[in-house]
Protein backbone atom coordinates (compact mmCIF):
# COMPACT_ATOMS: atom_id res chain seq x y z
CA UNK A 1 0.00 0.00 0.00
CA UNK A 2 0.55 3.57 0.13
CA UNK A 3 2.88 3.42 3.57
CA UNK A 4 4.93 0.33 2.04
CA UNK A 5 5.84 2.78 -0.97
CA UNK A 6 7.25 5.48 1.55
CA UNK A 7 9.17 3.44 3.07
CA UNK A 8 11.02 2.59 -0.19
CA UNK A 9 14.32 4.36 -0.88
CA UNK A 10 14.69 6.67 -4.00
CA UNK A 11 16.80 3.99 -6.06
CA UNK A 12 13.80 1.74 -5.21
CA UNK A 13 10.65 4.40 -6.10
CA UNK A 14 12.41 5.02 -9.56
CA UNK A 15 12.88 1.18 -10.36
CA UNK A 16 9.37 0.85 -9.76
CA UNK A 17 8.00 3.90 -11.35
CA UNK A 18 10.18 2.49 -14.98
CA UNK A 19 8.99 -0.67 -14.25
CA UNK A 20 4.77 0.46 -14.07
CA UNK A 21 5.36 2.77 -17.01
CA UNK A 22 6.71 0.27 -18.94
CA UNK A 23 4.15 -2.36 -18.60
CA UNK A 24 1.77 0.40 -19.39
CA UNK A 25 3.54 1.02 -22.74
CA UNK A 26 3.12 -2.70 -23.51
CA UNK A 27 -0.53 -2.99 -22.88
CA UNK A 28 -1.05 0.15 -24.48
CA UNK A 29 -4.46 0.77 -22.76
CA UNK A 30 -3.29 0.38 -19.18
CA UNK A 31 -3.43 3.60 -17.14
CA UNK A 32 -2.86 4.86 -13.84
CA UNK A 33 -0.34 2.27 -13.37
CA UNK A 34 1.59 4.49 -10.82
CA UNK A 35 0.32 7.14 -8.16
CA UNK A 36 2.38 9.67 -6.14
CA UNK A 37 1.37 7.98 -2.63
CA UNK A 38 1.90 4.14 -4.46
CA UNK A 39 0.60 1.63 -6.76
CA UNK A 40 -3.20 2.26 -7.98
CA UNK A 41 -5.45 -0.03 -9.21
CA UNK A 42 -4.59 -0.71 -13.03
CA UNK A 43 -7.40 -0.62 -14.94
CA UNK A 44 -7.82 -1.99 -19.36
CA UNK A 45 -9.84 0.35 -21.72
CA UNK A 46 -12.21 1.61 -18.52
CA UNK A 47 -13.53 -1.92 -17.38
CA UNK A 48 -12.83 -4.18 -14.69
CA UNK A 49 -12.33 -7.86 -15.40
CA UNK A 50 -14.35 -10.11 -12.86
CA UNK A 51 -12.63 -12.25 -10.84
CA UNK A 52 -15.29 -14.99 -11.27
CA UNK A 53 -14.29 -15.15 -14.97
CA UNK A 54 -13.10 -18.58 -16.37
CA UNK A 55 -12.01 -20.66 -18.92
CA UNK A 56 -9.12 -20.23 -21.51
CA UNK A 57 -9.94 -16.39 -22.40
CA UNK A 58 -7.19 -15.62 -20.01
CA UNK A 59 -4.30 -14.83 -21.65
CA UNK A 60 -1.22 -15.58 -19.53
CA UNK A 61 0.95 -12.73 -19.58
CA UNK A 62 4.12 -13.69 -18.55
CA UNK A 63 6.45 -10.87 -16.97
CA UNK A 64 9.61 -12.06 -14.90
CA UNK A 65 11.04 -9.39 -12.72
CA UNK A 66 14.77 -10.31 -12.72
CA UNK A 67 18.60 -8.88 -12.62
CA UNK A 68 21.90 -10.57 -11.72
CA UNK A 69 22.07 -8.14 -8.36
CA UNK A 70 20.65 -8.38 -4.72
CA UNK A 71 19.20 -5.50 -3.33
CA UNK A 72 17.44 -3.64 -5.92
CA UNK A 73 13.76 -4.23 -5.03
CA UNK A 74 12.88 -7.16 -7.11
CA UNK A 75 10.42 -8.87 -4.47
CA UNK A 76 8.92 -5.83 -3.66
CA UNK A 77 8.60 -4.86 -7.61
CA UNK A 78 6.53 -8.04 -8.36
CA UNK A 79 4.78 -8.43 -5.14
CA UNK A 80 2.96 -4.79 -5.55
CA UNK A 81 2.55 -5.45 -9.66
CA UNK A 82 0.47 -8.53 -8.44
CA UNK A 83 -1.35 -6.94 -5.68
CA UNK A 84 -2.37 -3.85 -8.23
CA UNK A 85 -3.12 -6.30 -10.57
CA UNK A 86 -5.29 -9.15 -8.55
CA UNK A 87 -6.92 -5.36 -7.40
CA UNK A 88 -8.12 -4.18 -10.39
CA UNK A 89 -9.93 -7.72 -10.69
CA UNK A 90 -6.74 -9.25 -13.10
CA UNK A 91 -6.04 -12.97 -11.73
CA UNK A 92 -2.58 -13.12 -11.20
CA UNK A 93 -0.04 -16.30 -10.01
CA UNK A 94 2.98 -14.80 -8.43
CA UNK A 95 5.68 -17.27 -8.08
CA UNK A 96 9.20 -17.32 -6.22
CA UNK A 97 12.03 -18.89 -7.76
CA UNK A 98 14.42 -16.73 -5.02
CA UNK A 99 16.44 -19.46 -3.33
CA UNK A 100 15.87 -16.47 -0.51
CA UNK A 101 12.77 -16.97 -1.02
CA UNK A 102 11.81 -13.13 -0.17
CA UNK A 103 8.10 -13.31 -1.79
CA UNK A 104 7.37 -16.15 0.19
CA UNK A 105 8.47 -14.43 3.80
CA UNK A 106 6.44 -11.09 2.52
CA UNK A 107 3.29 -13.06 2.95
CA UNK A 108 4.26 -15.25 5.72
CA UNK A 109 4.25 -18.62 3.98
CA UNK A 110 5.84 -21.42 5.94
CA UNK A 111 8.19 -22.75 2.70
CA UNK A 112 8.31 -26.47 4.83
CA UNK A 113 3.89 -26.64 4.79
CA UNK A 114 3.26 -26.34 0.95
CA UNK A 115 5.17 -27.37 -2.47
CA UNK A 116 7.28 -25.27 -3.55
CA UNK A 117 9.40 -23.90 -6.66
CA UNK A 118 11.88 -27.12 -5.89
CA UNK A 119 9.37 -29.50 -5.83
CA UNK A 120 7.61 -28.74 -9.35
CA UNK A 121 11.39 -28.21 -11.04
CA UNK A 122 12.36 -31.58 -9.96
CA UNK A 123 9.42 -32.99 -10.56
CA UNK A 124 7.45 -33.82 -7.47
CA UNK A 125 4.89 -31.61 -8.17
CA UNK A 126 3.54 -29.85 -10.97
CA UNK A 127 2.70 -26.30 -11.31
CA UNK A 128 -0.87 -26.34 -10.84
CA UNK A 129 -0.16 -28.17 -7.18
CA UNK A 130 2.06 -26.04 -6.29
CA UNK A 131 0.05 -23.00 -6.36
CA UNK A 132 -2.09 -21.84 -3.31
CA UNK A 133 -5.37 -20.42 -4.40
CA UNK A 134 -6.19 -16.76 -2.94
CA UNK A 135 -9.68 -18.32 -2.75
CA UNK A 136 -8.86 -21.81 -0.76
CA UNK A 137 -11.09 -22.22 2.23
CA UNK A 138 -8.49 -24.74 3.51
CA UNK A 139 -5.23 -22.42 3.28
CA UNK A 140 -4.47 -21.35 6.34
CA UNK A 141 -2.42 -18.36 5.06
CA UNK A 142 -4.17 -14.88 3.64
CA UNK A 143 -3.23 -14.27 0.15
CA UNK A 144 -4.19 -10.98 -1.81
CA UNK A 145 -7.26 -10.91 -3.50
CA UNK A 146 -7.04 -12.80 -7.06
CA UNK A 147 -3.32 -13.65 -6.22
CA UNK A 148 -2.60 -17.06 -5.99
CA UNK A 149 1.53 -18.29 -5.36
CA UNK A 150 4.21 -20.61 -5.36
CA UNK A 151 6.27 -20.19 -2.90
CA UNK A 152 10.20 -20.86 -2.70
CA UNK A 153 12.38 -22.17 -0.22
CA UNK A 154 16.29 -22.56 0.82
CA UNK A 155 15.75 -25.95 -0.64
CA UNK A 156 16.39 -24.22 -4.10
CA UNK A 157 20.47 -23.86 -3.70
CA UNK A 158 20.29 -27.40 -5.00
CA UNK A 159 18.43 -27.18 -8.01
CA UNK A 160 21.32 -27.34 -10.07
CA UNK A 161 22.64 -30.39 -8.93
CA UNK A 162 19.57 -32.01 -8.26
CA UNK A 163 18.36 -31.26 -12.51
CA UNK A 164 21.97 -32.11 -13.71
CA UNK A 165 21.56 -35.60 -12.07
CA UNK A 166 18.34 -36.19 -13.78
CA UNK A 167 19.57 -34.78 -17.20
CA UNK A 168 23.87 -33.85 -18.10
CA UNK A 169 22.34 -31.69 -21.09
CA UNK A 170 19.61 -29.75 -18.98
CA UNK A 171 19.61 -25.95 -19.65
CA UNK A 172 19.25 -23.95 -16.95
CA UNK A 173 17.91 -21.04 -18.29
CA UNK A 174 14.79 -23.27 -20.04
CA UNK A 175 13.66 -25.86 -17.21
CA UNK A 176 10.78 -23.03 -16.32
CA UNK A 177 9.44 -23.20 -19.26
CA UNK A 178 7.61 -26.49 -19.57
CA UNK A 179 5.88 -25.38 -16.31
CA UNK A 180 4.84 -22.06 -17.59
CA UNK A 181 3.46 -23.35 -20.40
CA UNK A 182 1.21 -25.76 -18.30
CA UNK A 183 0.16 -22.69 -16.01
CA UNK A 184 -0.79 -21.06 -19.29
CA UNK A 185 -2.99 -24.41 -20.49
CA UNK A 186 -5.51 -23.72 -17.71
CA UNK A 187 -6.27 -20.77 -18.63
CA UNK A 188 -6.81 -19.45 -15.05
CA UNK A 189 -4.79 -16.58 -15.42
CA UNK A 190 -4.42 -13.11 -16.48
CA UNK A 191 -0.48 -12.74 -15.57
CA UNK A 192 2.29 -15.02 -14.28
CA UNK A 193 4.31 -12.71 -12.61
CA UNK A 194 8.37 -14.77 -12.10
CA UNK A 195 9.98 -13.41 -8.99
CA UNK A 196 13.72 -14.10 -9.68
CA UNK A 197 16.63 -14.16 -7.62
CA UNK A 198 20.28 -12.74 -8.44
CA UNK A 199 21.17 -16.24 -9.46
CA UNK A 200 21.81 -16.98 -13.26
CA UNK A 201 19.50 -19.55 -12.83
CA UNK A 202 16.86 -21.08 -12.50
Amino acid sequence: GPTQSRRMGPRAQLIFRGLALALARIFGQWKDAYGPTGPRAIIQGGEMMSSESTGPSRAGHVLSIGMQKGGVSKTTNACHLAVALGESGRRVLLWDVDENYGATKVFQIPPDAFFTTMHVLTGDSTAEEAALAFDDPELDVELPQNVDFIPSSRALQGVDRALSAKDKFYNPNECLNPHIEELKALGRYDYIIIDTGPQASP
